[in-house]
């Protein structure tokens, strides 16, 4: 065993010296399977509590579950924060749900802290509780200690003696336990790994300081690149990977494959600032920092958490369309929305038009915008509404149906837009382009939506009538090449391709 656990270990010390702590904790979780000793344990615990300073609570929400491949050793503590919210309100169904969840994961220590001050909470006298409580235990196997499970036993009435047998055997697993005993090498790597650990957090506790200032200033000024320089200066001469992935982003030919490894190892460290709003693995970074997010489709709750300083520097909020759209929780994302933190979002992708609508009371500095589709049925009135975005020039409606173009042609808003599109899927898309040779361009795709692009063109008519340059995936018969002729009259100049 001793052999396994030493070079367990030693890989351990190897990626924290590396800085690639997600990686030296998954090795002493491994260490801690093949030895579940002591010294391992304490070793999980602090690293694990370093790592989870900056991360945000978890819940196990539909977005994680369909990821369950992506899972990350950090993963579980944040999920462990929302389990000990629900228990401590005592909630029994959502207590006991997220407990038989967890025995998705494999076993791991950081699990029995959480469970121990489960035993003292009135959750888990409930039988539902009780029940999943001991499963986990079971799942999770010792060491632990046994003294709040037995105080657990004496409390609980006798109508769950039935619960109270499993109870029994997770107390007499616990009390055989006898622990290893840990050759000479094992100890001193596990001392050696502690003592990196807190000389790291101790020299990181001197530069914070400096650290959050620089932090502050990118935020503040996200254009600003001298603030990001001096800041991966100082990260470089700590070790921190952020250092070194900002200067890749910023070099003239950067290294991609290092990149995207560095982004492998550090993206949920790094994401983590921007809090569990969004969906995991699918911000985009620029110059060290993110820019592009995608919103998870869980529920936020009653009211989603508020935008932090991290989200200074993104540029664009991709509105996953999973996202609900009744009206309640239309209401709390217009209200996140407003939150200063978020001045520099300049596009919004995937809106429902539910919420577009309430888009122009918000004095938001949005320039770009995406939206669904059929809005003459869902929201007639939201290109009035966006008329009242000063800096709105550009929108884009990916799922349209003719009346959405001539709904937007037709408002307020036409006017000063520099580019509007406008596509249904295999049938025909449109594009305005105010500044371009041509200004409308259209394209069929299928000769079955012959109507339906004359009735695109009519309307994008009222954007621009200088110029039409319109083609078709495939030779149109003369009827059907007549009737996009007819509805073509209208502009000055008219290419065929």
């Amino acid at each position: 065993m001793n052999e396994i656990l030493d070079e367990l270990l030693g890989r351990a010390a190897d990626s924290f010296a590396r800085h690639e702590e997600d990686a030296a904790l998954e090795h002493l979780l491994e260490a801690w399977r093949e030895a579940r000793a002591e010294p391992v344990i304490a070793l999980v615990q602090r690293l694990s509590d370093r790592l989870g300073q900056s991360l945000t609570p978890l819940d196990i929400g539909s977005s994680w579950e369909t990821q369950l491949e992506r899972r990350h050793p950090m993963d579980l503590p944040r999920m462990l924060v929302s389990l000990l919210e629900f228990a401590s309100r005592s909630n029994w169904r959502e207590t006991s749900k997220r407990l038989e969840k967890l025995r998705q994961w494999p076993a791991d220590p950081r699990f029995v802290p959480v469970l121990a001050s489960i035993s003292r909470m009135p959750v888990v006298d409930d039988f539902r509780v009780l029940a999943a409580f001991c499963d986990v235990f079971m799942h999770v196997g010792p060491p632990y200690d046994v003294q709040p499970l037995r105080a657990l036993k004496v409390r609980l009435p006798p109508v769950l003696s039935f619960v109270t047998r499993q109870l029994d055997r997770v107390i007499r697993l616990g009390a055989a336990w006898v622990p290893p005993v840990l050759g000479a090498e094992s100890v001193a790597l596990c001392e050696a790994l502690r003592d990196a650990i807190e000389a790291r957090a101790g020299q990181e506790r001197q530069d914070a300081g400096t650290r959050e200032g620089l932090l502050a200033r990118v935020y503040a000024a996200p254009e600003d690149d001298s603030a990001r320089m001096v800041l991966a200066d100082q990260l470089l001469g700590l070790g921190d990977p952020l250092g070194e992935f900002i200067m890749l982003q910023y070099a003239s030919e950067p290294d991609t494959p290092r990149i995207a490894r560095l982004l492998a190892m550090h993206r949920v460290k790094w994401e983590a600032p921007l809090g569990r709003v969004i969906e995991r693995g699918r911000t985009r970074f620029e110059r060290g920092f993110p820019v592009a997010v995608r919103m998870t489709a869980d529920d936020p709750g009653s009211r989603p958490p508020e935008p932090g300083p991290a989200w200074g520097t993104v540029r664009e909020v991709d509105w996953n369309p999973l996202i609900g759209t009744w009206d309640d929780l239309v209401e709390r994302w217009s209200v996140w929305l407003r939150h200063p933190n978020l001045r520099y979002v300049t596009r919004l992708r995937h809106v429902p038009a539910v919420l577009a609508s309430r888009l122009g009371g918000l004095a938001l500095p949005v320039q770009r915008l995406e939206m669904g589709g059929d809005l003459l049925r869902t929201a007639p009135g939201v290109f009035d509404t966006l008329a009242v975005l000063p800096h709105l020039k550009w929108v884009e409606l990916p799922e349209a149906v003719p009346s959405d173009v001539a709904l937007c042609a037709s408002s307020p808003l036409a006017a000063r837009l520099e580019r509007f599109e406008a596509a249904r899927d295999g049938a025909w898309k449109v594009e305005v382009s105010r500044t371009a040779e041509v200004p409308v361009r259209a394209t069929l795709m299928s000769e079955r939506h012959v109507d339906a692009l004359a009735t695109v063109l009519r309307a994008a008519a009222r954007f621009n009538t200088y110029g039409l340059r319109l083609s078709c995936a495939r030779k149109l018969d003369a009827e059907a090449e007549g009737r996009l002729r007819s509805a073509a009259e209208e502009y000055a100049r008219v290419d065929w391709e």
